[in-house]
């Protein structure tokens, strides 16, 4: 009796898993993904350009490729996380769930903000002045609107 229970028991088990695991790995792998996932980046420019994005109109505190400045071998134009080579695009995570939350939880304007640098002001110039001194190349101020308007994707010129 317990081997016949025991028996139907997984049987029953391995039809659901074949029935349904079925859809959901058809549903998983033929996904789209959700708009908002990502934010495309494009350096339509000549040179290479170092960015970071904020929520507001200041920079951030800290930027994680000034930590790798430490480092007397680094060549600032490989970093690839923050800088986009001319005519290449970089597609970026929000720090939260989507692009779209993030930023209007964020943001009280619901607004993104990208920054671009020279490498050159990059690697000769603290944090702290770049900061205080606003010396950033460009600033881009892009609303949640445009975002949806130019899907998620982003041209620096």
């Amino acid at each position: 009796m317990k081997k016949t229970v025991k028996i139907l028991i997984i049987s029953m088990i391995i039809l659901f898993i074949l029935r349904y695991g079925f859809f959901l790995i058809i549903a998983w792998f033929g996904m789209e993904p959700v708009k908002g996932d990502f934010l495309k980046i494009t350096n339509k420019t000549e040179k290479s350009l170092f960015y970071c994005y904020s929520y507001s109109d200041e920079l951030p505190i800290t930027i994680p490729f000034l930590d790798l400045k430490k480092s007397r071998n680094m060549k600032y134009y490989g970093i690839s996380e923050f800088n986009i080579l001319p005519d290449s695009s970089t597609s970026i995570n929000s720090t939260g769930t989507f692009w779209k939350e993030e930023i209007a939880f964020r943001s009280q304007d619901k607004t993104l903000r990208i920054f671009t640098f020279d490498g050159q002001v990059i690697s000769t110039i603290s944090w702290e002045v770049i900061r205080n001194k606003n010396l950033w190349e460009k600033k881009y101020l892009i609303t949640l609107d445009e975002l949806e308007l130019l899907k998620w994707s982003i041209e620096l010129r």
